[in-house]
């Protein structure tokens, strides 16, 4: 399956002995979209593929598992005849890496699938481009009235899609592309609604992480590349 984008290609193309993916999800846009379009790729072409969700909750923002179980249901109900497996979630304790958390989570499960004879054979994540520096430079946080860090990893350049068995189909798309994704699909009034991309740590400013803050370098991300939080 190839999707067109205006910022190049998804091409979508698992290894035909695939036969359980596990699919990385933490309500987000980003990865809302990253699942829909497995969910289309092994509905298009009748795949008989299991999905594992995996999300981990990050101490300091505890919203991902709600968010991403919003996200789960709707697809189930959108794709009926495609297999979820349970939901694969962790709580991090107080003063866990979340970067270091979540790996350790994902080693643990595909361990644990390993053990028990179903394999996972392909790991899917959606992390995307950084927009261009200059956009960046704009994202202010109004506390030091300095540009905010964003995302630790690095998230500029070009990249491989894989890496081994993981699969990363939106890595070289920016937020602006990710929108794209949504207007192709008409998915701006439906799917996108329920997600959040939002990483405040205040649970006043978010209502207790319900809602978006409107100021972290997330949110600038989510407004330039959507238009809305």
């Amino acid at each position: 399956m190839i999707v067109e984008t205006t910022q190049g290609n998804i091409e979508w193309q698992l290894p035909e002995s695939t036969k359980t993916v596990m699919m990385k999800i933490s309500g987000g846009l980003d990865s809302a979209i990253t699942l829909y379009m497995l969910c289309k790729y092994i509905q298009s072409n009748n795949l008989n593929i299991s999905i594992v969700p995996q999300t981990t909750n990050d101490w300091q923002k505890p919203y991902q598992v709600n968010f991403s179980t919003n996200v789960i249901s709707w697809m189930k109900n959108h794709f009926p005849e495609i297999t979820f497996l349970p939901h694969e979630t962790l709580q991090l304790n107080h003063g866990d890496d979340y970067i270091k958390g979540q790996e350790n989570h994902r080693s643990e499960i595909i361990k644990r699938y390993q053990n028990a004879g179903n394999p996972i054979n392909v790991v899917v994540s959606g992390p995307n481009r950084k927009p261009p520096k200059e956009i960046c430079e704009t994202f202010i946080d109004k506390e030091t009235g300095k540009p905010h860090t964003g995302p630790t990893d690095d998230r500029t350049g070009d990249q491989p899609n894989w890496s081994g068995k993981s699969f990363y189909p939106i890595r070289n798309i920016d937020k602006q592309g990710i929108a794209d994704l949504y207007t192709y699909y008409n998915l701006h009034e439906t799917l996108a609604k329920i997600t959040r991309s939002c990483e405040g740590s205040d649970p006043e400013q978010t209502n207790n992480f319900t809602t978006h803050c409107g100021e972290c370098w997330w949110c600038q991300e989510r407004t330039w590349g959507f238009g809305y939080l």
